[in-house]
């Protein structure tokens, strides 16, 4: 599957691009229409010539920028399909959050872009990968914590 666009999205404890702080429940109270984009968050939005990877802290109006963002791509690229688009962050309550957001952004079209965690996406290349190449990628399984300590013990 094609994905023209790549919005990645990563939630980490530290500000990076975002000067400012975006209220996201008072915005959400409000509404997002009503929130205007700081420069920062309007140069991604703006942005139609690069993938982009997004680094900033809890709060600081990540959802409000990619949902935007989405939006711009889908009303300013001729021929561009909302399942074209693929937006990655790495925990399933953010997936949630930038889903409904992208909707209510978006519309109904909104529910075709691919929204997923990092980890169910590249699990759904290797399984992909796996039926291509049997041989390649045999016996694939997810481990937790309790795992990876399990085969690091072994290892060392």
């Amino acid at each position: 599957m094609k994905k023209s666009f790549l919005l990645l999205v990563i939630l980490l404890a530290f500000n990076s691009i975002f000067a400012e702080s975006l209220d996201v429940n008072r915005a959400k109270e409000f509404g997002y229409k009503f929130v205007k984009a700081n420069f920062e968050q309007q140069r991604v939005i703006d942005d139609l010539q690069n993938n982009i990877i997004l680094f900033a802290s809890a709060g600081t109006g990540k959802t409000f920028t990619v949902a935007n963002r989405v939006k711009n791509i889908l009303n300013s690229i001729d021929n561009i399909k909302p399942e074209e688009i693929l937006c990655l962050t790495f925990t399933v309550k953010a997936c949630n959050e930038m889903k409904e957001d992208i909707i209510d952004y978006v519309g109904e079209s909104g529910k075709l872009v691919e929204i997923r965690t990092i980890h169910s996406f590249l699990y759904q290349v290797v399984k992909t990968e796996e039926k291509k190449n049997p041989s390649h990628y045999s016996d694939v399984m997810i481990c937790d914590d309790v795992d990876e300590e399990t085969i690091l013990r072994r290892i060392l």
